[in-house]
């Protein structure tokens, strides 16, 4: 499924962000798609920094993988 620049599944009782295609430096993740909270979300192998403050509003959010690439969270 797509939403916006995103590719996500359903899992459980929310959302799980599989990719992003956009090209953005900066991306925020919605609170919800479909309707349904955005509950895990899979990191890719580009990702270096996650910045302040960047789960805020994630209050559903369960699982984050982070990938070897973060060096500063």
């Amino acid at each position: 499924m797509r939403y916006k620049n995103f590719e996500y599944s359903k899992i459980d009782s929310g959302i799980r962000i599989d990719k992003y295609n956009g090209s953005s430096a900066r991306v925020t993740i919605p609170p919800e798609i479909d309707g349904l909270p955005v509950i895990e979300i899979d990191l890719f192998d580009s990702v270096q920094i996650i910045g302040d403050s960047a789960f805020w509003f994630c209050s559903s959010l369960k699982e984050i993988h982070l990938p070897d690439s973060v060096q500063t969270i």
